[in-house]
């Protein structure tokens, strides 16, 4: 598992053998701030190709739908939305 306390990101290198529109799932939890929960952004080759919004505060699935070029990328997942307001914070798990 992996823990952002403030905006950031974790990348990897990722081969796709078939071009083609794929599901896409990020599994995790998150704390909200002011009604809103993370919001995970998804790049492939520096280039976001999706949003997620980690609407739970237990762990679960949360997908969305993608386009991916056959061959070999970089997959970048990214939190956005980072923020802090009188003591509550907005986490990403």
């Amino acid at each position: 598992h992996i823990v952002m306390y403030t905006t950031g990101s974790i990348d990897g290198a990722v081969d796709i053998k078939t071009a083609g529109t794929y599901r896409v799932n990020v599994w995790g939890k998150g704390t909200p701030l002011k009604g809103i929960f993370p919001i995970v952004a998804l790049e492939l080759d520096e280039k976001e190709i999706g949003r997620v919004e980690i609407k739970s505060d237990d762990w679960a699935a949360h997908t969305t739908t993608v386009t991916l070029p056959a061959g070999l990328h970089n997959l970048r997942v990214r939190f956005v939305n980072d923020e802090n307001e009188g003591g509550s914070d907005r986490n990403l798990w």
